[in-house]
């Protein structure tokens, strides 16, 4: 396996133990009951709280799934630290971290937990191993392999509906890894273009996640987060931004006839006639057994005559 450092000559390594107490004392924190809503990812992370793209890999959702991060954590981004430094390696950290995130965000819902960073590593160490003499024997076929396995079998996971994984960020983490480890190790001619490569993923990610999530996700639920603010608003009257967010759930969700059937009773109140006739024949027709939906929009039929097309 990996070379390993015993822990009585370990040199002091901020960065990675550092990374490593914060999602300890964030996952233990969610287990005691307190509210971590503020650290998961949403769209909240390009509306003015953009620490979420990195909080989000603190929470651990089991103990198997916080010991497996932490572990591995310690045994490949201590060598990737000693190698370049607790500045350094705290950068890459961030910004795997966060590119991870946001790409899982774009694609589903989103997750929690270190493991975007976790493959961002071995992504990192499995190009630089193979061209950096200094960290010739920090990645050998075995610890590959592990990873490559771990990968597929949470897609099944997944898939088989057994357990949601961050699949996405997985694989965002490792590909942004590895290119960060081609311009660490590379020649300082190819240095500039592969930092560039892979920066253009990373913004990528964000573009993604921020403007494109409406046509590219993929996943259920991933406008949860705007549905409960838009509730908030709705209660505390504030129509317009209601409104607002329900128009944006209802874009990454546009199958769920529940947030219709909320946008078209926040259109009402605007007294958006027109709007809120296309909302209820929208959640109408997505669930046609649900009778207040069919009530709403026949009622609107009624009153101020058919719909028009739905957005």
């Amino acid at each position: 396996m990996i070379r390993a450092t015993p822990l009585s000559a370990a040199p002091k390594l901020p960065a990675t133990v550092g990374l490593g107490l914060m999602a300890l004392v964030v996952t233990l924190l969610s287990w005691s009951g307190r509210n971590i809503d503020a650290f998961d990812m949403s769209y909240r992370a390009f509306e003015g709280e953009p620490w979420r793209l990195l909080t989000s890999a603190l929470p651990h959702v089991g103990a198997m799934h916080l010991l497996f991060n932490l572990f591995w954590l310690w045994r490949l981004g201590s060598l990737l630290e000693q190698r370049y430094g607790s500045a350094r390696t705290f950068l890459f950290y961030l910004l795997v971290g966060a590119g991870s995130a946001a790409a899982e965000h774009a694609f589903f819902r989103g997750g929690v937990g270190l493991s975007g960073v976790g493959y961002g590593i071995v992504g990192f160490l499995t190009v630089a191993h193979r061209r950096d003499p200094k960290l010739s024997d920090a990645m050998d076929a075995r610890t590959t392999q592990l990873f490559v396995i771990w990968f597929f079998f949470c897609i099944g996971l997944t898939v088989t509906k057994v357990m949601p994984i961050a699949n996405v960020a997985h694989g965002a983490g490792f590909v942004l890894g590895a290119l960060f480890g081609c311009a660490a190790s590379a020649k300082a001619s190819s240095r500039y273009a592969l930092a560039s490569a892979a920066g253009a993923l990373l913004l990528a990610c964000f573009v993604a996640s921020a403007w494109l999530r409406p046509w590219v996700n993929w996943g259920e639920g991933g406008g949860l987060a705007a549905w409960a603010d838009a509730q908030k608003a709705y209660e505390a009257a504030d129509y317009t931004e209601s409104e607002r967010l329900y128009e944006y759930a209802t874009a990454v969700d546009p199958e769920d006839a529940r947030l219709w059937f909320n946008l078209g009773v926040t259109r009402q109140r605007m007294e958006n006639d027109a709007g809120a006739r296309a909302a209820y024949e929208r959640a109408s027709a997505l669930a046609p057994d649900e009778a207040r939906y069919a009530e709403a929009a026949q009622g609107m039929r009624a009153v101020h005559g058919p719909a028009p097309a739905s957005p």
